[in-house]
């Protein structure tokens, strides 16, 4: 094929003899990429979706740590909280993970979203006729982490449903930013509307915005999977996927490193609420803006990795990014009125 040629088939201008342009070829138009994966109706309707329902969540977490620090005034309770929450998530994610290979992703979501709106619901109608006791909010927090842990890995493994294989990665990146967006939107607003209308109202917001989720997963249409002519047992997949993680030194250390500033730094968002209340005086709504300022920091550092991570060691950035994480926390723990 002649270069002539195969610049054409590009959409590149080729000038003729004596600085003409052909006519018959144009140059192509700058399109932005940041966005690209939207060009997809089921993407579409599942960020608008995720957008909304991930802002009342963000809310229903600011109203829900509060609600536990009104009932107790204990920073012991907000740790018990945090461990109700976390530990369902821990002990049953690798399962979830197992579901969401074996079942419709878009209907199994939809059910644990129906699920968690029936919850929001519940804690909402208990604090509206005052009769919510620890027990209850302590009870729902583990509910809803076992919804999460089924949640979680089926979000992930919907996207590469709903999006081809060019966009995939421009879908988790864009899902990983509306999740730090919503994170300061509902921070702030969690913090705003507990003032407003009480913790019963963020409650129950919370529960009608998983509807805006739910209605845009039906209006999807995806192509039914591809089902394996042999399916394995759950517990032995499982089985299968932590020998895997055992024998691959790099995946394990990365999977450590990881989980090191989650287990030992990221509890600093279960005292928030003392903070705000009792070291720095801010109240509910200050409790708020500290947590929509940590989604701040996250979309930053997103955003930087987007544009630099392929320009650094990300081993050493990570392992930077450790150190500094650590020492911000050391600083803000000196925190005073």
């Amino acid at each position: 094929m002649m270069a002539g040629e195969r610049l054409r088939l590009q959409g590149l201008k080729i000038p003729r003899p004596g600085g003409k342009r052909d006519p018959d070829v144009t140059m192509p138009r700058f399109r932005p990429q940041m966005f690209a994966s939207l060009r997809h109706r089921n993407y579409r309707l599942y960020w608008i979706g995720t957008l909304i329902a991930n802002t009342g969540d963000w809310m229903d977490q600011i109203a829900l740590s509060w609600l536990m620090w009104e009932l107790t005034g204990r920073e012991s309770s907000l740790g018990l909280l945090a461990f109700f929450r976390a530990f369902p998530i821990l002990f049953f994610t690798l399962f979830g993970g197992a579901l969401a290979d074996r079942m419709e992703r878009r209907r199994l979501m939809q059910g644990t979203q129906t699920f968690a709106m029936l919850l929001a619901l519940l804690l909402a109608l208990l604090v509206f006729i005052d009769v919510v006791q620890v027990w209850h909010v302590l009870a729902i927090a583990a509910l809803r982490g076992i919804m999460l842990s089924v949640n979680l890995p089926t979000r992930q493994a919907l996207l590469s449903d709903i999006v081809d294989r060019d966009h995939l990665s421009n879908a988790i990146a864009l899902n990983s930013a509306t999740m730090n967006l919503t994170r300061i939107a509902g921070g702030a607003l969690g913090g705003l509307l507990i003032t407003l209308v009480g913790t019963a109202g963020v409650f129950l917001l919370n529960g009608l915005s998983f509807i805006i989720l739910i209605v845009a997963l039906a209006l999807m249409t995806i192509p039914p999977a591809t089902q394996p002519k042999v399916r394995k047992n759950i517990l032995r997949s499982i089985g299968e996927g932590l020998s895997y993680l055992r024998h691959h030194d790099v995946l394990r250390t990365l999977v450590f490193l990881a989980l090191v500033p989650m287990v030992f730094g990221m509890p600093y968002m279960t005292l928030l609420p003392v903070f705000a209340d009792e070291v720095l005086g801010i109240g509910n709504e200050g409790y708020g803006l500290l947590v929509a300022c940590t989604g701040v920091g996250a979309l930053s550092g997103a955003l930087s990795v987007a544009a630099f991570g392929d320009k650094v060691r990300r081993g050493r950035a990570m392992l930077l990014v450790m150190l500094l994480f650590g020492a911000m926390l050391l600083v803000f723990s000196r925190s005073s009125m």
